[in-house]
């Protein structure tokens, strides 16, 4: 697969942990199996801290991560080809992405539907689909896993038997499970925006 340094994971990810009120890194597998267990809340394990644990991924109200918007100018301006997947382009900051490389950098849409083609005050441009003045933007219509898989086959060199191999790689080493985790006993401290609740006084924890 993709080397974890080159992925940018805005919403963050179940990959890593840390500490709300100190930011320390916690061991991601500890912090995984404890919620999973029901073993929860999670604190930090140092002494002098104590605060909540949860993973690093990005909650309702909360900021998307520096690396976000550290690297789409740079990373975007260098690419040769950008790939959009399953995506409605109507969520900014997401829909300025394809605005970011260059004026002729291709641009493929891999969606069940055609979308991003409305120009707004974020993708000031908009994808040029089906217009006689497109010069770059191209559809795959379907479903992304059918896509990537046509995409791979016109490249050849045996991508597709790479991708499958992959894929079944991973699964094989997926372990899947059905307990769902209940989000107001693991992050207590956790208010959500839409709701004016504190979860520091509930008493079924």
């Amino acid at each position: 697969g993709i080397p974890p340094e080159l992925i940018i994971e805005a919403h963050g990810a179940f990959g890593s942990s840390s500490c709300i009120n100190c930011k320390k890194e916690i061991d991601a597998d500890r912090v995984r199996d404890e919620i999973k267990s029901g073993d929860v809340p999670v604190y930090c394990d140092d002494e002098s801290c104590g605060g909540l644990v949860k993973p690093d991924i990005v909650f309702f109200h909360e900021g998307l991560p520096d690396a976000f918007f550290d690297n789409r100018n740079k990373d975007l301006k260098g690419a040769d080809l950008l790939i959009i997947l399953g995506t409605s382009l109507s969520v900014s900051p997401f829909n300025e992405l394809i605005n970011y490389v260059t004026k002729t950098t291709p641009r493929l849409l891999m969606n069940l539907e055609v979308v991003g083609t409305v120009p707004s005050k974020f993708a000031k441009n908009g994808l040029r689909l089906g217009r006689t003045d497109n010069s770059r933007d191209y559809m795959i219509q379907g479903a992304c896993d059918d896509g990537v898989r046509a995409l791979c086959d016109l490249i050849g060199n045996n991508w597709r038997n790479d991708l499958e191999n992959l894929v079944k790689t991973l699964k094989s080493k997926t372990k899947s499970t059905k307990k769902s985790i209940n989000v107001s006993k693991a992050f207590p401290d956790m208010k959500p925006a839409y709701m004016d609740y504190d979860w520091r006084k509930k008493k079924d924890y």
